[in-house]
């Protein structure tokens, strides 16, 4: 799904459903760290998917505060999965309405994305104790590190995606080359302002605009520079097309 190019929306709520599928759950969630010290819900599935909404009216939180106590709230806080008996003392703000629900414990793991907490992945059974076995709690540990990787992996293709509007959007040309001088991009203002088209463009190299006005040893410095990992910045006169 992340390499599809799925929106994070679609990988959530993806893997809550097969998540609650594979492993007969009666609802699986995943909650973003908020900086108000909130948990929002970005996306649920399961047979007690409509318990988010109503979990959502009394609130879900990661503070030191009541609502914070809860294992979605300790696991983003400490960091560790938490498991949980619906009917522990710190489980009292929505109790009654996992009773309703039938679910009967809980399982969170904090999803940590580059060394922070970015929220968590809570699973509920309706079946008590269902997380207590080491392999359970493996298997499901796994599952939350792969979730991890694609969260990752889908933040940084939104990252790329930012980029590159910002580059196309950019007034100056901006072209990018492999390491043998080759152009792989441009963006338009480089077509505008060089008269080629970008079919014309892609696949050569930056000696298409050489207007004569440099000498050999002025490139040789440009390239030892670039391909020393340095950056280099100077005027140069290039031929536009026409």
């Amino acid at each position: 799904k992340t390499l599809a190019g799925e929106p994070l929306q679609e990988i959530f709520r993806f893997v809550c459903a097969r998540t609650a599928e594979i492993f007969d759950l009666s609802l699986v969630w995943v909650g973003r760290k908020e900086s108000n010290g909130g948990v929002s819900v970005l996306t649920a599935g399961g047979t007690a998917a409509d318990y988010i909404s109503t979990l959502a009216k009394t609130g879900v939180r990661w503070d030191d505060s009541p609502l914070g106590r809860g294992p979605t709230g300790q696991a983003i806080r400490n960091g560790q999965q938490q498991i949980c008996d619906p009917r522990e003392a710190r489980f009292n703000p929505w109790g009654g309405l996992a009773g309703e629900f039938g679910l009967k414990s809980v399982l969170s793991f904090p999803l940590i994305i580059r060394g922070n907490v970015y929220g968590a992945f809570t699973l509920y059974s309706g079946k008590p104790g269902s997380f207590d076995s080491p392999a359970v709690q493996k298997r499901i540990a796994s599952l939350s590190s792969r979730l991890c990787l694609a969260l990752e992996m889908a933040m940084n293709q939104e990252r790329v995606r930012l980029l590159s509007t910002a580059l196309s959007s950019a007034a100056d040309a901006v072209m990018i080359t492999d390491r043998n001088g080759h152009i792989q991009w441009i963006n338009p203002s480089f077509t505008r302002l060089s008269g080629y088209s970008e079919t014309e463009l892609i696949g050569q190299t930056p000696s298409i605009l050489k207007s004569g006005k440099q000498d050999i040893a002025y490139y040789r410095q440009l390239w030892e520079a670039i391909l020393g990992g340095r950056i280099w910045s100077c005027e140069t006169t290039e031929r536009r097309k026409d």
